[in-house]
């Protein structure tokens, strides 16, 4: 269900336009215009933001007799859930530019930032329909958001996330250009790839909400991507186990030898959560031994795998939070 504000005066909703403009390095944009401050080298973080007005404005949602004085001003209200502040610059005028620094060692997550029009002073005697109370707000643009953080994912230490448009990537990512992410293990690390190119999705991922629709929304597409990664990355990693030369050697670093260095270290690290019912230290030869055997893929793959996955990262609280959010209607 969408919420819409009613207000009992005039109003335009996002009629006035934001632009963040950065003043000195060329910054990268995810697809709903954020900026993406993280990619910056420098600590440093410089943007003017730009706010025009529709000619029509003032005439909109002010009485007839207040279209000559225009009493009201234009602000910039800053607002970071993540780094806890909160905070507003009254600008000179309706419209205009002004400057602003961010250090990024002081700011977290998202900072979302929005112009406003709003009263300056009462007035009575205007006629219902208009506000007449100061400080009421009566214009306002969508929210502009500058990026210090990177989405949370929680894969492990041997797994690498990166965003990108796959419609202008290469031709693998080309193809798969409407999907929300994808995985590339041709490199030293598995990478998990998230299309920034698909509308709303680096917005919604990098929402830094604790409840609320996005926020439900978010963590079950997290829970989503986690389990369909950790079952590609695993069974690669079982099936490269049965390929190897193993002969008739009994030893296991014989074995995690033919491997990539993030194989090694995922196998070492999920052979205790595939095989619970082992000690720790037992469990790798237990599932070495189980893939000698030749007849473990339905065992591993179809029963204990997602089992495992599930139980690591609890991914049915994606699918409870969407429940309790919006229903069962």
């Amino acid at each position: 269900m969408s919420i819409s504000e009613f207000y009992p005066f005039r109003t335009r909703p996002d009629s006035i336009q934001l632009q963040l403009i950065p003043v000195a390095e060329q910054v990268l944009r995810s697809a709903d215009g954020s900026l993406l401050a993280y990619e910056l080298e420098s600590d440093h973080v410089a943007v003017t933001a730009h706010i025009e007005v529709p000619e029509t404005m003032h005439n909109d949602v002010l009485d007839i007799s207040e279209h000559e004085g225009h009493p009201v001003k234009m602000i910039l209200t800053c607002n970071s859930v993540a780094s806890r502040h909160r905070a507003s610059l009254s600008l000179n005028g309706s419209s205009g530019e002004c400057s602003l620094e961010f250090e990024k060692d002081d700011w977290r997550g998202a900072v979302e930032l929005r112009a406003c029009l709003v009263r300056t002073t009462d007035n009575p005697a205007l006629p219902d329909g208009y506000a007449n109370k100061a400080g009421a707000l009566l214009a306002w643009s969508e929210s502009t958001r500058i990026l210090f953080d990177e989405p949370r994912l929680p894969p492990g230490d041997y797994i690498s996330i990166v965003w990108k448009d796959f419609a202008v990537s290469e031709e693998w990512l080309q193809r798969q250009h409407d999907h929300l992410f994808a995985v590339d293990t041709s490199g030293e690390v598995p990478v998990v790839l998230l299309n920034q190119g698909l509308p709303q999705a680096y917005q919604v991922l990098n929402s830094g909400a604790n409840s609320g629709t996005i926020a439900r929304i978010r963590d079950a597409t997290f829970y989503m991507i986690v389990h369909q990664v950790w079952s590609s990355l695993l069974a690669e990693t079982l099936v490269s186990i049965s390929e190897t030369r193993m002969g008739d050697e009994e030893s296991i670093d014989l074995v995690l030898d033919e491997l990539p260095p993030w194989q090694r270290a995922l196998f070492m690290d999920w052979a205790p959560k595939l095989c619970p019912e082992e000690d720790v230290a037992e469990a790798p030869s237990r599932l070495i031994s189980a893939i000698r055997t030749g007849a473990w893929s339905c065992d591993l793959l179809y029963r204990r795998l997602p089992e495992a996955i599930q139980r690591q990262y609890g991914t049915w609280r994606g699918f409870r939070g969407l429940v309790q959010e919006l229903g069962t209607q």
